[in-house]
This record gives structure tokens, sequence and C-alpha cells, in this order.
């Protein structure tokens, strides 16, 4: 019985350290009107509760899926640190399954009365389909973990 639940212990540790694949950059590109912006929530001690605009375009890369993004955050200090190590570490989830990490994300830092940045493209592994780019918001998500920073 100890050794069936030793196996146990060593299999489920095993798949919770699953890998995240790195997509392959494609190109930078000034984003336009034709990107979407997606509001994403955070929370911090410090700041509360604030939102951070990432601006995305789904594209069809050769076949794969295609991503152009970047994220600007705008808060500073230790809150910034923890969104930008947040971004770092996430991952898009297509259709349920993890398609690739996310850290080429870019925080932009737009100038007074720019409306747009310049943001990483890259192709997941992931065949492309045109319902994602259509409806990115049912077939998409970017997932990530709690984070902590040590600010002082």
């Amino acid at each position: 019985m100890f050794r069936f639940l030793a196996y146990c212990a060593i299999f489920f540790s095993l798949a919770a350290c699953q890998t995240i694949d790195q997509p392959k950059f494609v190109m930078l590109e000034k984003a336009d009107s034709s990107y979407q912006q997606l509001d994403f929530p955070f929370q911090t001690n410090v700041a509360g509760k604030f939102n951070v605009p990432v601006k995305f375009r789904v594209f069809d890369s050769d076949g794969k899926l295609g991503v152009c993004a970047y994220y600007t955050n705008t808060k500073t200090s230790c809150d910034g640190i923890i969104v930008d190590t947040w971004f770092d570490a996430a991952y898009l989830e297509v259709d349920g399954k993890p398609a690739g990490s996310m850290s080429h994300l870019d925080n932009v830092h737009l100038n007074p009365g720019q409306k747009y940045g310049t943001a990483s493209c890259v192709q997941f592994k992931t065949p492309f389909k045109k319902e994602y780019k259509d409806n990115p918001f049912r077939y998409l998500r970017f997932k990530g973990r709690r984070v902590s920073a040590s600010c002082g």
C-alpha cells in the first residue's frame, strides 16, 4: 500500500510540473485599430484592484496560431514588479489546453497622446482555426499563477 501511495505522489508531482512550450518569434509590428483589448484584472495589497490593458490580434501564421500582443502596465514600484512577474510566467490556453508561454509579451510604455505600441508577434504549435480569430475571447485565455514580490 505504501508503494502505491508513493507512486501516486510521484506521478501527481510530475504532472503538476508541466512545462510550457516557448512560441516561435515571428516579428515586431506597430499595433493599430485591428487590435482588440482585454482589460486584465489584478489585485495587490498596495494598489487594490486595477486593470492592465492587453492589446492583441490573432492571425494565421503558416497554418499555426499566431498572436501579436503587448500590455501597458502603468503601475510603479512593487505593484509594477508583480504585474511584470505575472506576465513573464503566464501562458496562453487555447480550447482549454496550454498552447505556450506568454513571456514574450512586452510592457509597452505609451507617450502622452500615443494610442498604440509595438507588439511582439509569435507562432504557437497549435493549428490555426478561423474561429480563434473571429471570437478570441471564447477560445483563448491567459493563465498564470499567484505571484509575490519582495519590495523594500
